[in-house]
């Protein structure tokens, strides 16, 4: 999710706030649907984020490794559902972080909340806009399009690509 959302969080602190979990490749984190309780930092190995598209395919929309962080929108949203099945690609481990925790975090220091703000801007492209994943993300641009879902007004959207 680009910039380390907790560089400024000492690592005794995070480690506190969270508990290591283990993942067998192939192994699922969460399915889509799944209620967002916490997110997780990517310690070791790599995990994809996939969707089902509307005619049934498996569409790969990120892969994060060692520094990032996923599930992150279920922890901020009001819903608390996962957008996502999150799947590791081989053996991994994350540092999983508890919502009532990662809040006292993003309270506790500041540059937490300035970081998730500057990587939502980046994911986002600088404007309100952002991107869904074509049929096939790795060949066609994704569609651009307002926090509404409605097509974007704003002659300015980059034409974003899904980040694989």
């Amino acid at each position: 999710m680009g910039p380390d959302v907790f560089g400024a969080v000492p690592e005794q602190e995070l480690r506190r706030a969270g508990r290591r979990r283990r993942f067998d490749r192939g192994e699922v984190v969460f399915h889509r649907d799944d209620p967002g309780d916490s997110l997780h930092r990517v310690e070791s190995g790599r995990f994809a984020a996939r969707v089902i598209t509307p005619l049934g395919d498996s569409a790969t929309v990120s892969l994060h490794g060692p520094g990032d962080v996923f599930g992150l929108l279920a922890v901020l949203s009001p819903q608390g559902r996962r957008t996502a099945t999150v799947v590791a690609l081989e053996r991994a481990e994350t540092l999983a972080i508890p919502r009532s925790a990662f809040l006292q975090l993003r309270a506790a220091h500041p540059e937490v909340r300035d970081a998730l703000m500057h990587a939502f801007r980046s994911l986002l492209g600088g404007d309100s806009c952002h991107a869904f994943a074509a049929r096939d993300p790795t060949s066609a641009p994704a569609t651009v399009a307002s926090t509404s879902g409605a097509p974007c007004a704003n002659a300015t959207c980059p034409p974003n690509r899904i980040p694989q």
